[in-house]
């Protein structure tokens, strides 16, 4: 991580409990340093997630992948309305017995939950008008 661009994208990232898109982090970074471009944010999280820096999250029923800081063990909870994304820090194995491996090696893995966040929970109780009684 040796350019001022790549330097300024970790430390963007370092702590972010946000799970940004490249967009949302091209967004922010090029707000304090107007000579960044797309393709570096791209470049450098290619590089960060070689080197174990940044976990890439591919989402289901979101277009965008989402980039996490955090590569210690842990689950997420994703809203499927707002796509919302929190760590959840839980003592996670998921083990799948050898008979069922069939010589697959593992060497990570993810959980996921999926639902509705408290802002979106709250409005799907309320009546709507396109809803019928």
């Amino acid at each position: 991580m040796k350019t001022p661009q790549r330097k300024i994208i970790v430390n963007y990232l370092k702590n972010n409990s946000s799970h940004p898109t490249a967009r949302e982090i091209y967004d922010a970074v090029s707000q304090k340093n107007g000579i960044i471009s797309l393709a570096t944010v791209y470049n450098t999280l290619s590089l960060m997630k070689k080197e174990g820096m940044v976990r890439e999250l591919a989402i289901t029923n979101f277009d965008h992948k989402r980039y996490d800081p955090n590569v210690k063990p842990h689950a997420h909870l994703i809203c499927i309305s707002c796509g919302k994304i929190t760590d959840v820090s839980l003592p996670l194995h998921v083990g799948v017995p050898n008979e069922l491996r069939e010589g697959f090696i593992i060497k990570d893995s993810e959980v996921n939950f999926y639902g509705l966040c408290p802002v979106c929970a709250e409005k799907d109780k309320r009546p709507s008008s396109k809803r019928r009684s």
